[in-house]
């Protein structure tokens, strides 16, 4: 694995972070479906924020992931972060982020996106991390998180269908998904909305927007 961890604050807590990332996404790496889109990630920077607000962010044309340090609340927040903008450079590498992205005016293309790499984000912690690390309240708060975002995409796009990414809205009230790991090699992404199974290697999830994962 050739990512360089930079830290830029030099400070305890940086070096804790970097530390535990540095586990992270080795486990990430370890993942077959993921492991060669995680290689590619250049650098991961421990930086401190101008504003009180940014936690972390992707930049795709270098593969760079920042971490805010000064934002940061706990270790576990830091997880979570990390895995949220690991997953922004998944789906990049799946499909390039929508060019029209302004976290700024959090537009249409923003939510898209936001809501990908929360769900996988999700995805990921549920399948790999949750046994590992205590991120359940987290979890929690981004599941409301993303439902927000999910009724204002539908207020904007609403019954559109993206076959690329094998999701669609829905008008029904249960909103339940299954979330699939497809292993056959048939299979170009990893995890999958489809409707409602027993099968039991599916994990149903309550929120709607589980749906955009990758």
């Amino acid at each position: 694995m050739n990512t360089q961890f930079l830290d830029f604050v030099g400070n305890e807590k940086s070096e804790m972070m970097e530390r535990k990332l540095t586990t992270i996404l080795k486990r990430l790496s370890s993942i077959p479906k993921f492991s060669n889109s995680i290689k590619e990630i250049h650098s991961v920077e421990f930086r401190n924020s101008e504003n009180d607000y940014t936690y972390g962010m992707y930049t795709p044309y270098y593969r760079r992931i920042s971490i805010f340090v000064n934002n940061i609340k706990s270790l576990e927040h830091a997880i979570f972060v990390f895995i949220h903008e690991c997953s922004h450079h998944i789906c990049n590498d799946i499909k390039p982020l929508d060019r029209s992205y302004d976290s700024e005016k959090q537009n249409g293309a923003f939510l898209k996106e936001e809501i990908r790499a929360d769900s996988l984000a999700i995805a990921l912690i549920k399948k790999y991390f949750s046994e590992s690390y205590n991120l359940l309240e987290i979890v929690k708060e981004v599941k409301v998180r993303i439902h927000t975002m999910y009724k204002l995409m539908k207020n904007i796009i609403r019954g559109w269908k993206n076959r690329d990414y094998d999701y669609k809205w829905t008008t029904s009230t249960t909103w339940k998904w299954n979330i699939t790991w497809n292993t056959g090699e048939s299979s170009s992404n990893g995890w999958k909305a489809i409707s409602p199974t027993s099968s039991s290697n599916s994990r149903t999830c309550t929120w709607s927007s589980i749906a955009l994962a990758c």
